[in-house]
């Protein structure tokens, strides 16, 4: 979970840095044109064969469930694109840390780990 975690909080920290730059990233891009799909493609694909290596990792590690993480980690990174996207097309308003723990929570599930992450403090809808 303290891998998942640190993944996770950085990979948010970066990305909603700007929200400008996120707006575009995660709205802006969909269906630009072929060039920019083909890239994101082959990103989705590198991101996926990652996720999934760590997943396998997680296994040896006795951390996760073993199975084929393939298809989870495909439908991982479109859940997270989404949230991401729904961060941006809302202004940034709600909390990263919020966003944060919901990834979390998504990549804890698609491995079977039952732990919850942080500690509850702030959760969508109550403000920052």
């Amino acid at each position: 979970m303290t891998r998942v975690s640190a993944l996770v909080r950085a990979y948010v920290g970066a990305v909603t840095a700007d929200l400008a730059s996120a707006q575009v990233a995660f709205v802006e891009v969909i269906g630009v044109n072929r060039a920019v799909e083909d890239h994101r493609v082959v990103w989705r694909s590198l991101w996926t064969d990652f996720l999934t290596g760590e997943a396998d990792r997680a296994v040896g590690r006795g951390e996760a469930v073993p199975r084929d993480y393939t298809l989870a980690m495909v439908a991982l990174i479109g859940a997270i694109n989404e949230l991401m996207a729904h961060w941006a097309r809302g202004g940034g308003a709600l909390p990263r840390e919020v966003v944060a723990d919901e990834m979390i929570r998504h990549v804890l599930a698609t491995i079977g780990h039952p732990t919850e992450p942080g500690d509850g403090a702030v959760r969508a809808g109550e403000g920052a």
